[in-house]
């Protein structure tokens, strides 16, 4: 299947900390403003309540699966257009940090829940880590969904070159996330590498504003060539939504004029959390 242009919002937006009542009025309100002919509109990670560790309060922002699946089916089926975010979820007894990606057309797409977990801010102490890629299909892309602090472990998101089909295993590598401007320098470095080593585009979607730890955040959100060049950004610390149509033919050219696929190591990665 051939990709067509896939036109995507990305949300950058402060987050009510620890509401998700709140949070999904806000959430509303900005999707009734997104203009009608959009595939795909993308919110920052733990879009219902901030980066909230507050083991204390955990019922207070976190969603049973099926409530979470519900209500972004919901969001989808009303606008018509897919949406991905991630959200805290329970389910079977344990708690996920999930990035969800819902249809207009009343299916869950895909969803992956987040294996790199931040120990640094005990998520690890909250959370279970997932163990499986998720690569979801959309208008002939192939997109892979990752959270925020998986972008410092490369292995994790290493593309693959399927070589009997003369295929690549992703062509989008899409990250939400909460990812505070103290370690600003860190996700503006590694984003174009990210890009490069994978010849995929690269799409990051953050927050801005504080949250109830007196983070600050910058968003930055933008979108990353398969060159490694930023060809779309809302700047920092600055709420709004940045439409950008994501367009086949430099994909197809960076993997023509340099096709490294072929030479890439094949790998297998093990389930070592």
């Amino acid at each position: 299947m051939l990709r067509e242009n896939l036109k995507i919002r990305m949300v950058q937006t402060d987050l009510v900390w620890e509401n998700p009542l709140a949070n999904k009025v806000k959430v509303t309100s900005i999707l009734e403003r997104v203009p009608r002919q959009t595939d795909l509109v993308l919110f920052p990670e733990a879009f219902l309540s901030g980066f909230s560790m507050n083991g204390a309060h955990l019922n207070d922002f976190v969603l049973s699966w099926s409530e979470a699946k519900d209500m972004m089916l919901e969001w989808s089926a009303r606008f018509g257009f897919y949406i991905g975010a991630s959200v805290f979820v329970r389910e079977n007894g344990k708690n996920f940090n999930r990035f969800v990606v819902s249809g207009p057309g009343g299916e869950i797409i895909g969803f992956y829940d987040k294996r790199h977990l931040f120990t640094h801010a005990g998520e690890h102490r909250i959370f279970s880590p997932g163990n499986e890629r998720t690569v979801i299909r959309l208008k002939g892309w192939n997109l892979m969904l990752q959270v925020c602090y998986d972008l410092r472990f490369p292995v994790w998101a290493r593309n693959r070159y399927f070589r009997e089909d003369a295929v690549y295993e992703y062509d989008v590598l899409v990250y939400v996330a909460n990812w505070p401007a103290v370690r600003r320098r860190a996700y503006m470095r590694l984003l174009p590498s990210r890009a490069i080593e994978n010849q995929s585009y690269v799409l990051w979607v953050n927050r801005t504003g504080k949250d109830g730890n007196g983070m600050e955040y910058a968003g930055d959100s933008r979108v990353i060539s398969p060159e490694g060049e930023s060809l779309a950004s809302l700047g920092d610390d600055r709420d709004g939504c940045l439409d950008f149509v994501l367009d086949p033919g430099p994909l197809y050219q960076v993997r023509a004029r340099m096709p490294l696929g072929p030479d890439w190591d094949d790998f297998e990665v093990k389930n070592s959390l």
